[in-house]
């Protein structure tokens, strides 16, 4: 556990946390939060979770949530949900990801996500869908217009939220291979 600005890792079970621009990694059946801008990650079985702007990655079986511009990822089984206008990433078949205003989901096949239409502030409606490749297609960002599912670009917010998972992706890659 560390303030601001923190480095915290574990091996598997552990639990890591931070303050606002920490990074948190664990292996297998970690708990990795930290708050504003933070890192977390975990591989199978882990729950990472962050509030604003943070990036959230987890493997098999993870369940990765985020506040309002957070990035979630996970790969198979994985659950990944974020707030207003969160960038979701679905990366493995089984995966399902949750979103709420704004929000807007890619995934692969197999892949499932669940995002509302708001109307005033409060939900009057759920859409889903599943990836199948043919209606709903791989690596596509998909939202909310107009009260139905269709394909979208990412916002400039969400784009520098993009920008900042991509370049994560290596850090987040480096934990996971020193815990290998």
């Amino acid at each position: 556990s560390g303030g601001n600005y923190s480095v915290n890792s574990g091996k598997d079970g552990s639990v890591n946390s931070g303050l606002r621009y920490s990074v948190n990694s664990g292996r297998d059946y970690s708990v990795n939060s930290g708050r504003d801008y933070s890192v977390n990650s975990g591989k199978d079985g882990s729950v990472n979770s962050g509030l604003g702007y943070s990036v959230n990655s987890g493997r098999d079986g993870s369940v990765n949530s985020g506040g309002n511009y957070s990035v979630n990822s996970g790969k198979d089984g994985s659950v990944n949900s974020g707030l207003g206008y969160s960038v979701i990433y679905l990366n493995g078949k089984s995966a399902i990801g949750v979103g709420y205003k704004g929000s807007i989901v890619q995934g692969v096949i197999g892949s499932a996500f669940t995002l509302p239409v708001v109307e005033g502030g409060e939900i009057i409606k759920m859409l889903s869908a599943v990836i199948d490749g043919e209606r709903f297609k791989e690596r596509t960002w998909y939202g909310v217009k107009d009260g139905r599912l269709a394909e979208v670009k990412p916002t400039e917010e969400q784009q520098k939220q993009i920008d900042k998972y991509e370049a994560t992706r290596g850090l987040i890659d480096s934990l996971e291979d020193f815990y290998n």
